[in-house]
């Protein structure tokens, strides 16, 4: 990931712990930057959460219950080490997610102000299809003019992937609609590029 400017990062965090550094090139050079370094110049920081403890929630109701409670309902409870936080508002949704706590504690340490995202929040929310994957999550998203399903699965191969898509399919025909890909575009491209009309990569 490049970084061309410090008042904005825009970084993602993955489940298993993935980590990541960053490039400059606000001074003309490559000079690798660890994301603390970028931190500490007071940077807003927007951090996608990639979690299969991962929760679409209209946002007038998220007030209702705990963001544990909300989870739980949705059988995703939290493990003890994990923790939970929720997204920026986006159309009236917000995403509740549950992540390891030392990710989380390690971006706050940083003193960025942080925002939380999801791939499932990727995106206008009234789009037709939205299909991300990012590692071994496959996140889809359907939408008719309102949001319609929201999931996110954990796939191990090429056929959990097709296997997925399809049983969204035979509710949902998303086949036949546009969909936006993001993540791992390559793969998706070339296991989906009979099945949907037309796509539009991130």
């Amino acid at each position: 990931m490049s970084v061309t400017q410090y008042d904005k990062v825009s970084i993602r965090l993955m489940s298993n712990g993935h980590a990541f550094s960053t490039a400059s090139d606000c001074d003309g050079g490559d000079k690798p930057l660890q994301v603390a370094e970028v931190f500490k110049r007071g940077v807003v920081a927007e951090v996608m959460l990639c979690t299969p403890k991962t929760l679409l929630v209209p946002a007038e109701q998220l007030a209702a219950l705990s963001l544990e409670e909300h989870l739980t309902l949705a059988a995703l409870t939290p493990a003890d080490n994990e923790r939970v936080v929720v997204s920026d508002e986006v159309a009236g949704i917000v995403a509740v997610m549950a992540v390891d706590a030392r990710h989380i504690d390690s971006l706050e340490a940083c003193g960025a102000e942080l925002h939380y995202t999801s791939p499932l929040l990727m995106g206008d929310i009234s789009e037709a299809c939205v299909v991300a994957l990012y590692g071994n999550l496959l996140y889809v998203r359907v939408a008719d003019d309102m949001l319609r399903f929201a999931d996110v699965v954990e796939v191990a191969t090429d056929a959990d992937i097709l296997y997925t898509l399809g049983a969204i399919d035979k509710v949902y025909h998303i086949y036949n609609i546009v969909a936006r890909v993001a993540g791992d575009t390559a793969r998706l491209k070339s296991l989906c590029k009979s099945l949907f009309r037309k796509r539009l990569c991130e």
